[in-house]
């Protein structure tokens, strides 16, 4: 990669987020996905609801955390937080500091 030219990673570069743009766009999910992250307000119990409820279990969370294993959102109502969104839980149980930690 050293000797390479900068118009070679450019073109590369261009190339990927085309194909990212094409990708995106071409199914509806994954458009309304992309417009949710964007601003997840619009449609708080469609394609924003993850994201929002992400957002106040981080917020639930606080400083400290409720602690180990004393998550509410895991059981309740955040879809999916073992996989996508496992940091939400992690910031509702170790809270702000522990996700510094983690950072």
């Amino acid at each position: 990669f050293a000797g390479l030219s900068v118009r070679l990673f450019a073109g590369a570069a261009i190339g990927v987020l085309a194909l990212g743009v094409v990708l995106a766009f071409s199914a509806d999910y994954r458009a309304a996905r992309l417009f949710s992250f964007l601003n997840p307000g619009d449609d708080p119990q469609g394609a924003g609801y993850q994201s929002r409820q992400a957002k106040f279990s981080l917020a639930d969370g606080g400083w400290f955390g409720r602690g180990l294993g004393q998550s509410r959102a895991k059981w309740n109502y955040l879809p999916n937080s073992h996989n996508d969104f496992i940091f939400a839980i992690i910031g509702e149980e170790l809270g702000f500091l522990g996700c510094a930690a983690v950072i």
